[in-house]
């Protein structure tokens, strides 16, 4: 079976976002998602109605602690438009 799509990169400048910080990542058609280990959601796309006042690279950082009511991310999902993720108190 061959799949007919395009992979798509994520750069990051690593003074925002050290590689050894990145705890996930998640993407949908036109949406990206990547949490780290301080518990920030680095998004890409319009996924949160509110906009963040923190950008990078064309990124939105939100707080995980406040979107989650003080709950760890701990793993993503995103699909087309559909996101989740799985937190942990």
């Amino acid at each position: 079976m061959k799949i007919d799509y395009t992979p798509k990169m994520i750069r990051f400048d690593s003074e925002i976002l050290p590689p050894g910080k990145v705890a996930g990542l998640a993407c949908g058609r036109a949406h990206y998602v990547v949490f780290d280990s301080d518990n920030n959601l680095h998004t890409y796309g319009k996924i949160f109605k509110q906009k963040s006042e923190i950008q990078h690279d064309g990124f939105e950082v939100h707080d995980g602690d406040e979107l989650f009511d003080g709950s760890k991310v701990k793993q993503l999902s995103m699909d087309y438009e559909i996101f989740g993720a799985l937190v942990e108190d």
